[in-house]
């Protein structure tokens, strides 16, 4: 039972829901409960099709629903797992457009019992560093937008797709980097986003070779130079020239 904060187009899934179809029988069930603002509900229902369509090719037992973030319960959703005896995992992003509030989730997560919490540190969104003044917060995360736009140009991509991510995914990243610095908690503004985790007793696991190696083998499949994978505490990151983080991929229980 997968808990997703961050679901998009469900682009993430097709990927394991093969691999599950690939298991000796009987293949497990895979539930997805997205967590989304309310305003994006009625949005989830192609997402949900195509992903019970493809499930349904790969005879993988699927369900996907779809939660309010400021009706998220996490006594509901533990009662469902608990009932049909599920492992819990939570897909939670950091510095993300959807702005959400780390702090007040975090224990609410914690409440899930998950067996892991997956965050992707999208940097440019400014995931957190310590007690920054805005302009020095409004200063690291051009810094970020920077280092992802030259990789951007590095990779030769047509102008039209180099347009939309940067419309898309690059522009919103920056707009809630600084319009949304004040709306943050003040826990959020002075500690560090790892400090958050640590304070809502969640501990990092530390990442196998494994994982940095299958990151490698995706990098050199797409041979860009300027791209390099390093592991920093606990973390797996994606870095652009002279160690300038792009993202980074944690693991928590």
């Amino acid at each position: 039972h997968v808990v997703d904060f961050d679901v998009g187009v469900g682009a993430r899934w097709p990927a394991l829901i093969r691999e599950l179809s690939r298991r000796p029988p009987p293949l497990p069930a895979f539930r997805i409960t997205a967590v989304v603002a309310a305003h994006h509900l009625f949005d989830l229902r192609l997402v949900r099709d195509n992903l019970a369509q493809f499930a349904a090719e790969c005879c993988v037992p699927f369900e996907f629903n779809a939660v309010a973030l400021d009706a998220f319960d996490p006594q509901v959703l533990r009662s469902v797992s608990g009932q049909f005896d599920e492992s819990v995992f939570v897909n939670l992003p950091i510095g993300h457009t959807a702005n959400l509030p780390i702090q007040s989730l975090l224990p609410l997560i914690k409440q899930l019992n998950p067996k892991l919490v997956i965050s992707v540190n999208h940097l440019c969104g400014g995931g957190g560093g310590g007690e920054f003044s805005f302009a020095r917060h409004v200063f690291n995360s051009l810094q970020s937008a920077t280092a992802l736009l030259e990789s951007i140009d590095a990779a030769g991509m047509s102008p039209d797709i180099a347009d939309m991510i940067e419309r898309l995914i690059l522009l919103p990243r920056i707009e809630n980097a600084v319009l949304g610095f004040h709306d943050r908690s003040p826990a959020e503004k002075k500690m560090t986003w790892r400090t958050l985790f640590a304070s809502a007793g969640l501990v990092p696991v530390q990442l196998s070779n494994l994982a940095e190696a299958q990151a490698e083998c995706l990098l050199r499949r797409h041979p860009i130079r300027g791209f390099h994978v390093e592991q920093r505490e606990a973390a797996l990151v994606l870095c652009w020239q002279h160690g300038r983080e792009l993202v980074s991929v944690s693991a928590w229980r």
